[in-house]
């Protein structure tokens, strides 16, 4: 009898403990579970964060461009590949029925120009030759902060990224977001100690040393960069009636003049490519279209580039960028290669 209650006492212990044991387990899961709760509320409450405070401004002007794909592949890549679920403004002067579905569906804000915003300082119509063309459009860059202030829901916006529609996003916009925040936001002093800041644009490295800024993608600090703007604006305008049609060759001029001491309230910042932006070019495709993780933005460069790239190679890498389903690359919504705007 003595053995038998040993037995059960035993046994009685054995369960008290696997009880027990089981409850410090699925107490140490709780506590897990908890702490990725904790995790993914924090990365959602940063996701948000950005959204409510960024947007993303493109711009597409031209019957080619609205014949493109190229501001689809472009959205596309941002919602899938940047995670982005913030604002992005397109100013376009395509017909309103081309992107009449995209506001609501999307979070996009499809903004159209202002007739007085095609003239001059002096309120005529600006006039460019054959070589100076383009920057009819590019000169449309100057007035980020002026349409952006045209929309009641972008009132709580401080920072823009703007981006030329042959840019794609090959990865998390956040991470872009977070490693340039100190930069644009740390305030910029004038020369000398006077009263408040300098205007300020931040631009990334360009890849010919020809011009000291990469004007494809620049950001826009709403509070201070109104200054800068419009002095890029203005040289725009100055060279319109010359022979070099790159808005870089403006900023060059404003470059210049603060190194020289002739402007002192602005201040154009150039950053870092690090892993942010690639530019693809025939010698580098190859490696970068056998790449499982791109950079945050791929600048694609249509036409000066893609010619010189195998056409098939093209196709397989954008198809994987843009996460494509097969049914996706069969409608083709968003084009084929790169050589082509469609």
């Amino acid at each position: 009898m003595l053995v038998a209650a040993l037995s059960q006492l035993v046994l009685s212990l054995l369960l008290v403990g696997n009880h027990l044991a089981e409850v410090n387990r699925s107490s140490d899961n709780n506590e897990i579970s908890m702490k990725a709760d904790i995790y993914n509320t924090s990365q959602v409450q940063v996701s948000n964060h950005y959204a409510e405070t960024h947007a993303i401004f493109l711009i597409s002007f031209g019957e080619q461009a609205a014949d493109s794909t190229l501001v689809e592949r472009c959205v596309l890549s941002l919602r899938r590949r940047g995670q982005w679920t913030g604002y992005i403004v397109l100013l376009t002067d395509a017909p309103p029925s081309r992107y009449e579905d995209w506001d609501e569906e999307n979070n996009v804000i499809v903004m159209h120009p202002r007739e007085e915003d095609f003239n001059g300082a002096d309120g005529k119509p600006l006039e460019f030759n054959r070589e100076t063309l383009s920057l009819k459009v590019k000169r449309f860059k100057t007035y980020v902060l002026d349409y952006v202030d045209m929309d009641k829901r972008l009132n709580k916006i401080e920072v823009i990224y703007y981006l030329d529609i042959d840019i794609i996003a090959g990865n998390k916009l956040e991470h872009l977001f977070r490693s340039k925040q100190q930069m644009i936001e740390s305030p910029h002093q004038l020369r000398g100690g006077g009263g408040g800041g300098l205007s300020t644009l931040h631009f990334f490295t360009p890849i010919s040393s020809e011009y000291p800024f990469q004007s494809g993608t620049f950001v826009v600090k709403r509070t201070s960069s109104r200054h800068c703007l419009e002095l890029w604006r203005r040289e725009i305008e100055n060279i319109a009636g010359g022979t070099l049609g790159m808005d870089q060759a403006a900023l060059r001029t404003i470059h210049e003049h603060i190194k020289a001491g002739f402007e002192t309230k602005c201040r154009l910042i150039r950053m870092g490519n690090e892993d942010f932006l690639s530019f693809l070019k025939p010698k580098n495709f190859n490696k970068i279209s056998k790449l499982s993780s791109y950079s945050t933005l791929i600048h694609l460069s249509n036409s000066k580039f893609a010619k010189w790239m195998d056409e098939e190679q093209q196709n397989t890498f954008l198809h994987a960028v843009l996460q494509l389903s097969e049914e996706e690359i069969q409608s083709g919504k968003y084009g084929k290669s790169i050589i082509k705007l469609t």
